[in-house]
């Protein structure tokens, strides 16, 4: 096999168990596709997690704490967790690698990303918005996609 320098950046659920086991095997389809395609697979950070370390309580749920913090606030937040990956990804970029793709996930507050299907109402998700923004000011452009993953496995009130 060839050496590939492409790289796609991929929401941390698809590579953790951050959602229920049971919907574990839904996404080894996607994970196939990327594997077969050659390209080398980096997690982006989890925002759930983010929120964690930056002591919000998780009895709160993500969901609540969404609703809690303000815009500013989780801009804040976001941008500083993301500073050092974004780093990383320019210095791949520098390396000569191509960013062929960033994967999202439909539907989740954070991590979706916006207007990727025609005529696409839903909304971006905070994180992957803050993201693209940080990519975008270090002339990082690449395609986006979205993996529809059954709602009831985001992390939430119910699944602490």
């Amino acid at each position: 096999m060839e050496n590939c320098n492409k790289i796609v950046l991929v929401t941390h659920c698809l590579l953790t168990k951050g959602f229920s086991p049971q919907y574990r095997n839904d996404m080894k389809e996607v994970l196939y596709e990327l594997l077969d395609c050659g390209a080398g697979i980096i997690q982006i950070p989890c925002p759930h997690l983010i929120m964690l370390c930056d002591g919000k309580e998780r009895k709160a749920g993500f969901n609540s704490l969404l609703g809690k913090l303000s815009r500013q606030s989780l801009d804040s937040l976001y941008s500083r967790a993301l500073s050092s990956f974004v780093k990383e990804v320019e210095e791949y970029k520098k390396q000569g690698f191509e960013i062929c793709g960033i994967v999202g996930v439909k539907n989740s507050p954070a991590c979706e990303i916006k207007g990727i299907e025609e005529n696409s109402n839903y909304k971006q998700g905070t994180f992957m918005e803050i993201l693209k923004r940080k990519l975008k000011e270090k002339a990082i452009q690449t395609n986006m996609v979205n993996v529809n993953i059954p709602s009831e496995c985001y992390i939430s009130e119910n699944n602490q």
